[in-house]
């Protein structure tokens, strides 16, 4: 599955998607024409779905295509059965009988299979065998084809079910307010791995072909159904800790990477079951690296599947980690797969919680400061969700299409986890985390609503908390805070003043909440609290002396924007001694609004601080080069040049250390106009040990085209040299790309067209096509011009839909008429929508 006398967001994909975009327009309720209800309500079940066996033969992975059997129990709830509807859009049913074999008369629109039942089911289960086929899905199931090199990037085969996708591939009641078990036998050729969901019952080879048997034996969700099959390499994690057998399933020659990235999963288990108060829930836990996968990563019980190159060399390790996103789906396996939301408009107990389980790792392996540092970013979601710019609730059941739901303004991945956090803070952690385990208890391997979830929190702590949930999950919007803590001195008084700024009216109240607000004198540290459940609040306090720090809400313990009106001291204090990193990070923040005497070394000593957290130091960076004074630009400067360029001394080096921190400053290098600037760049692209940091000199150097001058021939030809640095997830290869793409050099065009291919990592590829389109050859160059527009015609047909979309963009940016016949013929009978409406879309453009 983020402001001068400052605007702050207080209180984290995550992993929100939805940014700095104009937001849509909000589904209505109610058709104005017609009056009809257009909230959308969970179908009827009718039936207990018991058990699905699949059995899937593929005879080749490239065929993209294969034959099954099903066979399914069910047995009617209440009211009779004569008919069920199963969602089955495109597939190619050949036959349903029961049990016994004698036919069941059914039906097939294309989209839903209906079954026509000669009597009322009856109280006893009742098996339904359906024979089908399936070729080439819309969706749901992506077959990726083998590169020209097959041993090095193979044929595979995936599944992603969320929202409401593995209807694509079997019929089946595709919401999230029915379980059943689940068992998958998968045919496959020799020498292909196949997964599914559970436990594996059985592998047989034999004849040229492979038999995977797996058993999902406990209750799940149909979009948590899985299937990869493709060439992996099976690397064993260790799990001293939870005894949980875990593989991670990736090509093949990536073990140590895998065990440098993954290995921390077992400790992970561990806090997230002693948090939840309950073992992890299913028999395995196995995290597969997948191809031309569409998210980050999706939760299959049991069975993640992850995005491509998700695995760290030992240099990316110092980059970055994949900590968070393999968090987030181990989350699930509790929250979102052993506890499911009963419907799309309570995700947030799926998203939310999964996106807090990342807080509750960063906590255990980072300490207090690695649990804030996530509450902060979580809450940047406030800067979106504003009462003022009309949007759906997080809890709306206003949607067209169900992926609406995890994109919303008030998007329930930070939303959801800022919501949780503000819980914690206002229970504790001993009734927070009790009433969490009831909930475990009491909802185990069943779907649920929001109130499912207050009411063992209410029981948990005695309190009545429905406001609560009304304010943050059923009403759009957060509150906008105007915050002005004032000093008298004569009368030793502190008076601080809270106004909710946003617009507040008959449909828009005032919200509730408690801000805290830490104190700190010379001879004593206070916490204060004003209870606001109006437009204003103002509160004084008397204090034992002057106060040297006024932090406020230092745990976010609401999630807000604010505008804080105070001195300049204040801040000082609070972005050096605040009590943890996201108080500190605040102030940090603020400061770059305040060019004052002393801000600017301040930030400056901050940003060389080797023992400060890194998040700190990086909103260090941005806050000193926030600030314009010739003086403050003069300390900026220096930094910069002492952490991009030969280090002055020691310490210096030592600070320069973290390319966390290296790459914040060389993103910065286009703003120091010295001539040095450049050549500066340039030796970080050939000799700085972070892949990130060559990445980000690489975007220095195009940003500063316009001053290469003589040394313009030695930047193309450093860019082009780029093209060979290999590096985990292509992180500079993927940079050099992109830079091509702004700036042609006609020597690149070998290397761009071998990366541009099918083969290459395809988050890539895109970047890679536009180089190609950006270095097409001039018209004097005809033959290999119009070799050069064939390969980026013919990938409009691209397996890879991210591919397709970037050859599709650059032939109607060229305007290439030879891209016509196969946009016309794509506008008209894609079987994707989306596709559809983007192909009329470039050809308007070509024209």
């Amino acid at each position: 599955m983020q402001l001068i006398a400052l605007v702050l967001c207080s209180a984290a994909m995550a992993l929100s998607p939805v940014q700095r975009r104009q937001p849509p327009v909000p589904m209505p309720e109610v058709d104005a024409t017609t009056g009809r209800d257009l909230r959308v309500y969970a179908p009827d079940r009718l039936v207990d779905y018991g058990h699905m066996r699949l059995e899937l033969r593929f005879e080749r992975l490239e065929d993209r295509a294969f034959t099954a059997k099903q066979t399914m129990t069910v047995r009617p709830i209440g009211v009779p059965v004569r008919g069920l509807r199963l969602d089955a859009p495109g597939l190619a049913i050949a036959s349903v009988v029961d049990g016994e074999g004698k036919p069941v008369e059914w039906s097939h629109d294309g989209s839903s299979l209906f079954l026509h039942f000669a009597a009322p089911l009856g109280d006893a289960w009742t098996t339904l065998v359906t024979t089908y086929s399936c070729t080439d899905p819309i969706d749901g199931m992506t077959f990726t084809p083998a590169g020209a090199d097959a041993k090095a990037y193979p044929a595979e085969v995936h599944t992603q079910g969320q929202p409401e996708s593995n209807r694509f591939w079997f019929p089946c009641h595709d919401f999230p307010n029915e379980r059943m078990t689940t068992e998958l036998v998968i045919d496959v050729p020799a020498g292909v791995s196949a997964s599914g969901n559970g436990k594996l019952v059985s592998h047989a080879v034999a004849n040229g072909r492979e038999t995977w048997h797996w058993l999902q034996d406990k209750p799940h969700v149909s979009y948590l159904v899985s299937l990869v099959a493709g060439t992996f390499e099976r690397t064993a994690l260790p799990n001293p800790r939870s005894g949980v057998p875990m593989q991670v399933w990736a090509l093949p020659g990536h073990a140590d990477e895998v065990h440098r990235t993954y290995d921390r999963t077992d400790e992970m288990i561990e806090v997230l079951a002693g948090r939840f108060g309950t073992p992890y829930p299913w028999a395995r836990y196995d995290q597969l690296i997948v191809r031309n996968f569409g998210a980050g990563g999706m939760e299959n019980t049991s069975v993640t599947s992850l995005l491509p190159g998700a695995w760290l060399s030992e240099a990316a390790e110092k980059d970055s980690d994949y900590d968070g996103l393999i968090a987030h789906e181990l989350g699930h396996q509790w929250t979102g797969d052993y506890i499911t939301c009963a419907s799309w408009d309570h995700l947030w107990l799926n998203e939310g919680w999964a996106t807090y389980c990342e807080n509750l790792w960063f906590e255990r392996r980072d300490g207090v400061d690695g649990y804030f540092d996530e509450v902060l970013d979580n809450a940047r979601v406030a800067r979106r969700d504003r009462v003022d710019v009309p949007h759906e609730a997080m809890c709306s059941k206003c949607w067209r299409d169900p992926g609406e739901t995890f994109s919303r303004l008030a998007n329930p991945y930070p939303k959801g986890a800022s919501i949780l956090h503000m819980l914690r803070e206002m229970l504790g952690d001993r009734v927070f985390f009790a009433g969490v385990q009831s909930y475990m208890k009491r909802f185990g391997l069943q779907t649920v609503e929001t109130d499912d979830f207050r009411k063992c929190l209410e029981e948990a702590s005695g309190l009545s908390l429905e406001w609560f949930f009304d304010q943050w999950c059923m009403r759009p919007g957060t509150p906008e805070l105007k915050v002005v803590p004032a000093w008298d001195g004569a009368a030793r008084t502190l008076t601080v003043t809270v106004e909710q700024v946003q617009t507040i009216d008959e449909k828009r109240p005032a919200f509730r909440f408690t801000l805290p607000i830490l104190v700190r004198t010379a001879g004593s540290e206070r916490m204060l609290a004003i209870e606001t459940r109006e437009k204003t609040a103002t509160r004084s306090w008397e204090l034992d002396g002057p106060p040297v720090l006024v932090a406020v809400d230092p745990r976010v313990a609401v999630l807000k924007t604010a505008t804080i009106e105070m001195p300049t001291a204040w801040w000082l204090e609070q972005a050096i001694k605040g009590p943890n990193s996201a108080s500190r990070r605040q102030a940090i923040q603020a400061l770059g609004s305040r060019d004052e005497p002393g801000v600017a070394k301040a930030l400056d000593g901050i940003v060389r601080d080797p023992v400060r957290r890194w998040t700190e130091r990086q909103d260090a960076v941005e806050a000193m080069f926030a600030l314009g004074s010739p003086a403050s630009k003069e300390i900026a400067m220096r930094a910069l040049a002492d952490f991009t360029g030969m280090p002055a001394n020691a310490d210096t080096a030592q600070a320069a250390s973290d390319p966390r921190v290296r790459r914040s400053l060389i993103e910065r290098l286009p703003q120091d106009t010295a001539p040095a600037a450049i050549a500066f760049a340039m030796e970080l692209v050939r000799n700085d040990g972070s892949p990130a940091c060559k990445s980000a000199a690489i975007g220095a150097l195009v940003a500063m085209k316009e001053r290469w001058g003589d040394q313009a021939d030695a930047v193309r030809s450093l860019l082009v040299d780029a093209l060979s640095i290999e590096s985990s997830g292509e992180k500079v290869r993927t940079a050099a790309l992109d830079a091509l793409g702004d700036v042609p050099v006609p020597a690149a065009l070998p290397a761009i067209r071998r990366f541009a291919a099918l083969g290459n990592l395809d988050r890539m590829r895109p970047t890679a096509i536009r180089a190609l389109a950006a270095n097409l050859p001039p018209a004097e160059q005809q033959a290999e011009r119009d070799a050069v527009i064939a390969e980026l015609v013919a990938m409009i047909d691209d397996h890879e839909e991210r591919a397709a979309r970037s050859a599709a963009s650059q032939c109607a940016r060229l305007k290439l008429t030879q891209a016509r016949e196969r946009l016309e013929r794509m506008a008209g009978s894609d079987r994707r929508p989306s596709m559809r409406e983007a192909a009329k879309g470039w050809l308007k453009e070509i024209g």
